[in-house]
C-alpha cells in the first residue's frame, strides 16, 4: 500500500521537482492547490489523510482513476 509520502514523491518525480529544494514543496503545493505548510504536515505525518479534493488532484496529476 502506498503512503502519502509515496504519492507526493511520485508527483515530484513526474514533474521534475528537486527533492532537496524547498521551492519544490511550494511548486508541489501549487500543483495540488494547497498551502506549502500542508505538504510539510503530510510529510511529517501530522496530517494522515488527504482531503477529498487533494486526493482527486493527486489522482489527476498521476493519471490514476480516482474511483
Amino acid at each position: 500500500m502506498k503512503t502519502i509520502r509515496d504519492y507526493l514523491n511520485a508527483i515530484r518525480d513526474r514533474y521534475g521537482l528537486d527533492s532537496k529544494n524547498k521551492m519544490s514543496d511550494y511548486r508541489l503545493a501549487q500543483l495540488l492547490g494547497i498551502m506549502r505548510q500542508s505538504i510539510s504536515q503530510y510529510r511529517s505525518g501530522k496530517t494522515k489523510y488527504f482531503s477529498e479534493e487533494t486526493a482527486y488532484q493527486i489522482a489527476r496529476l498521476l493519471n490514476i482513476n480516482p474511483e
